[in-house]
């Protein structure tokens, strides 16, 4: 904003007032915004395009746009702070609101996303298990599922391997060994 030379005494008064003004809210933000928003509105300068202030920053003017707009929507809340204590005071906490729903959804997401891989590993563990005791009787119980909720990777990988030797136990037990001769597959009398 430059000062015009053609106006009244009053005038140049009162725009003296508002540069003051102005740059002391512009004395708050980060320098880089300061420098955007100075030469884009031309505060002591002559005004300047994006792409002119990009050019002399050595930065796109998309990027230049960006850093404008957060300088800004901080230069708002500087001055809702300021001014209006009590409709920042309302929006802080809206946002605040907007935050803690958020963090309740992404928690909701997580234990959701927990749940289907539990559920995905107890039925690649089923899987295996049908594949190892594919002779079992359907008179057998079905084995006894590890709960995975709550526990660590090694845990659950730990109590797996325990539960596979376990089920393999109880199969060498229960079934003959097979044995391999003259191109056929016979159960041995030694077990």
């Amino acid at each position: 904003m430059m000062l015009n030379p053609v106006q009244t005494p009053e005038q140049a008064v009162i725009d003296r007032q508002h540069l003051v003004g102005l740059a002391r809210y512009l004395g708050r933000l980060p320098a880089r915004r300061e420098r955007v928003i100075r030469m884009h509105y031309g505060i002591g300068c002559e005004p300047m395009t994006l792409r002119e202030i990009g050019k002399s920053m050595g930065i796109t003017g998309s990027a230049v746009n960006a850093i404008e707009w957060k300088a800004l929507r901080t230069l708002r809340r500087i001055m809702l702070k300021e001014f209006y204590p009590k409709k920042h005071a309302l929006e802080s906490a809206q946002r605040t609101a907007q935050h803690r729903i958020q963090v309740e959804r992404d928690k909701e997401n997580a234990i959701a996303a927990q749940k289907r891989h539990e559920a995905e590993q107890e039925a690649r563990w089923l899987e295996r298990q049908r594949a190892q005791n594919w002779g079992h009787r359907p008179a057998d119980p079905p084995p006894e599922r590890p709960r995975f909720i709550g526990k660590s990777f090694e845990q659950q990988a730990r109590e797996c391997r325990a539960m596979e030797a376990m089920l393999q136990a109880q199969w060498r037990a229960t079934h003959p060994p097979i044995v391999k001769r003259d191109w056929l597959f016979v159960a041995s009398e030694a077990a």
